[in-house]
């Protein structure tokens, strides 16, 4: 099957979105950008970050194992 103009046209545009997108993500992992809950210039969880995993059995988890962060 040969691919026409309009379907390479199609496959470089999500080739530019994908590209896009990683970019981006590196971007934000080199300010060091809270992601899944850990400050990753530090490499230290944050309650806020803990309480946005989106995946409970991971959440709990994480509150478990970072009890300090949740003490008063």
């Amino acid at each position: 099957m040969l691919l026409d103009e309009k379907d390479t046209e199609v496959i470089k545009k999500i080739i530019q979105e994908a590209s896009e997108a990683q970019r981006k993500d590196f971007v934000e992992m080199l300010k060091g950008a809270v992601k899944d809950g850990v400050n990753e210039s530090k490499k230290e969880p944050t309650k806020e970050g803990i309480l946005a995993i989106k995946d409970p059995y991971e959440r709990q988890k994480m509150i478990a194992k970072h009890m300090d962060l949740f003490r008063k």
